[in-house]
């Protein structure tokens, strides 16, 4: 910004005594937690409640959501749940909606492999493990059976260690 004109060089310097290196929230893990849990205390104290922490779910979802605005949206977020939150914990349903959006866990994402290998169980299951099944599940999958069986390989799929699904 100095070499742009955008900020002044004298000022720069005098700021620049001890330079600090603080990484953004979404990187510092279990810190999210820390803080929100001195925010919840001084929420509740300020607004005369008695709000112990977070809800086990509220943590996973603060946990996985990417804090684009750092401490002082995790601080907001925390003031709103006290504000509307009757209970102990604060429960997901009292953290603003865009935190709740935009906090999908990994353990509810799955690979497209991991999608297909669950199919082709499904399907396994469905129409039988005989070859009369495996034609059914490969028409019904639209894929080939000899595709089906090169998946049934490459996923090291056993009918007996597998889980049953159905739907």
């Amino acid at each position: 910004m100095v070499k742009r004109g955008e900020f002044r060089e004298d000022l720069f310097h005098r700021l620049n005594v001890v330079p600090l290196f603080i990484p953004p929230l979404r990187d510092r893990g279990d810190d999210i937690l820390v803080l929100a849990d001195y925010f919840v205390e001084k929420y509740s104290r300020q607004l005369n409640k008695s709000i112990k922490g977070l809800s086990d779910k509220t943590k996973e979802i603060f946990l996985n959501y990417k804090w684009p605005g750092n401490v002082r949206e995790l601080e907001n977020a925390i003031e709103y749940g006290v504000n509307l939150e009757d209970g102990e914990y604060i429960s997901p349903e009292n953290i603003p909606f865009q935190i709740k959006e935009g906090s999908l866990s990994n353990a509810d994402l799955k690979t497209m492999e991991e999608m297909e290998k669950e199919a082709i169980i499904k399907a396994l299951n469905e129409f039988g493990w005989d070859n009369k099944g495996k034609e059914e599940a490969a028409r019904i999958l639209n894929i080939s059976r000899a595709t089906l069986y090169r998946k049934i390989k490459k996923y090291n799929i056993k009918k007996n260690n597998l889980p049953i699904y159905r739907s």
